[in-house]
């Protein structure tokens, strides 16, 4: 959906190989993408999930170029009608897709990373600059994606890695994904999608 969609389709048209890994994916609207879309389906917040996606990148036996971390979500809270139970739990749902998947799914799948050449892009939102009083823990967590991206850039900078956090335009998915982020992706041989 969205920009994870935009981007899929960019990269198909370029001729690249795509990893996509979203809760339910149809791939018959990538039905010219001639068996380069690894289509990967599952809730990415689950462990065993995201061990299923490491497992069929490093199965294609060529190195990952490009990683792009697009999933999230966006809850209205208000938090003067909310309880503290329902609170955490919303929270915890949105912190986890937000931020704390990018940031494990980026560490399991950096030994398969490009060295030199790759990169990690963090897509961010413009509500990490200018928080938006209805998405407090949305505002918070993309701030927090945004703030993380930095140090792995220096460290990373060692083995030629790059970590950058990225802020899509408001005009839509589709210029977003024709911008020249979509040319850093190389290509893998491609399969069906396969349910993790």
């Amino acid at each position: 959906r969205g920009i994870g969609r935009a981007l899929t389709e960019r990269y198909l048209s370029e001729g690249a190989t795509v990893f996509a890994a979203a809760r339910a994916i149809s791939t018959t609207h990538f039905a010219q993408a001639g068996g380069r879309l690894i289509a990967l389906a599952g809730d990415i917040t689950r462990e065993d999930i995201r061990a299923g996606i490491v497992e069929a990148i490093a199965e294609r036996g060529a190195p990952l170029d490009l990683l792009i971390a697009a999933a999230d979500i966006q809850q209205a809270i208000d938090l003067t009608e909310i309880d503290a139970g329902s609170f955490a739990a919303r929270a915890e749902a949105e912190i986890t897709l937000n931020l704390t998947v990018p940031l494990v799914l980026a560490q399991m799948l950096l030994p398969l990373m490009r060295q030199p050449g790759g990169s990690i892009v963090n897509l961010t939102s413009l509500i990490s600059r200018q928080p938006k009083p209805g998405a407090p823990v949305y505002s918070a967590s993309k701030a927090d994606l945004a703030s993380y991206t930095h140090p792995p850039q220096q460290q990373l900078a060692t083995v030629a890695i790059d970590s950058v956090p990225t802020v899509p335009p408001q005009d839509g998915p589709e210029p977003y994904a024709r911008s020249t982020l979509g040319k850093q992706l190389a290509a893998v041989e491609g399969q069906p999608v396969r349910p993790l």
